[in-house]
């Protein structure tokens, strides 16, 4: 049961890692993500230890894979394009083309509906290894068309973080709105994977302080790799003197619920940071999560699995800042 996977893999874990380690350049390789940021990475990362992409190893954003892959070739019509700008006019909007333009939201619910769009067996004919990195992102029809990959006789490994969720593909009304919301329907909707929720649960990047913060507070079940012997502080911060030089420190990533850009540090936002790695990290804690912070009701937060990312993001300390005593630092203009 190897051959069709979900890997379920905390933050830091090394999941990028897990895949390129697993990468057999006499096969041929897919890797579907869902940002640019992370396809960049991955070459990045591939190219580094490969010394260029191989041959035989391709590396797709989702949305290019399924138009460019999985339908154009099927498709006798000339097509110009995905309409990333389209938008619904109602609920009972079910339009897949506008023109000749197709509609992102609507790719996967056409190719599931079209039997005479074979992408299954097209993907079998050029690829023996399908890796489908941050799963957790794949909504809607798109999380259907996933599942449907489990009948593949390609290998295929789907890798992700149930609570690093802060991007969606695409949404279709509340066309699975449930499943996302709960860790256990999640699974269960995807059981015709194996899972693994073993292999990559212990964090090579957060230090063990940061971990226990993690499940304590957040209540978020996250290992800590015993290999990372780093010593690290967390601690809230409200004196003037201390902000000042935490917010001076470029080295210390300022993480910000929203517009980080307002402020004149070296910032970014919560779900921005997704994928990134940082020394040291301080969360601003906008108006909400401070009181619940205070309160110790974290768990509770709305944007818990953003929150859970930014303070992640560390390989060492972890600070926070009321965003309320940082108001000097915002831009002018």
């Amino acid at each position: 049961m190897d051959q069709k996977r979900l890997i379920h893999a905390v933050a830091g874990s090394g999941k990028t890692r897990t895949i390129i380690d697993d990468l057999n350049v006499e096969k041929r390789n897919l890797i579907i993500t869902y940002t640019t940021t992370n396809q960049e990475e991955i070459r990045k990362r591939i190219i580094a230890k490969f010394g260029q992409l191989p041959d035989r190893t391709h590396v797709f954003g989702v949305f290019e894979f399924l138009y460019s892959f999985c339908l154009k070739p099927y498709y006798t019509d000339r097509l110009m394009g995905i309409d990333f700008s389209y938008r619904p006019k109602s609920k009972f909007d079910r339009r897949t083309f506008n023109g000749q333009r197709v509609i992102y939201s609507r790719l996967s619910n056409f190719l599931l509906n079209k039997p005479d769009i074979n992408y299954l067996e097209r993907i079998d004919n050029f690829f023996d290894c399908i890796y489908i990195d941050e799963i957790q992102d794949f909504e809607s029809f798109d999380f259907d068309w996933v599942k449907s990959l489990s009948t593949l006789k390609a290998k295929v490994w789907l890798l992700g973080d149930f609570y690093q969720k802060t991007y969606s593909t695409s949404r279709d009304g509340n066309k699975g709105s449930g499943i996302h919301k709960d860790i256990n329907k999640w699974i269960k909707e995807l059981n015709c994977f194996e899972l693994d929720n073993i292999s990559l649960m212990k964090s090579y990047r957060c230090p063990s302080s940061v971990c226990n913060f993690v499940n304590k507070e957040i209540g978020i079940d996250i290992k800590h790799n015993e290999e990372n012997a780093v010593s690290s502080i967390i601690k809230f911060v409200d004196e003037e003197k201390e902000i000042d030089l935490i917010i001076a420190n470029d080295s210390i990533k300022k993480l910000f619920y929203q517009e980080s850009y307002k402020y004149n540090c070296n910032g970014q936002n919560w779900g921005e940071s997704k994928g990134g790695e940082f020394a040291d990290v301080c969360v601003i804690l906008n108006p909400t999560t401070l009181t619940q912070y205070k309160k110790k009701q974290l768990s509770s937060l709305k944007s818990k699995n953003k929150f859970y990312v930014a303070c992640t993001r560390t390989k060492g300390n972890l600070y926070f800042i009321p965003q309320n005593l940082i108001q000097r630092y915002k831009n002018s203009n």
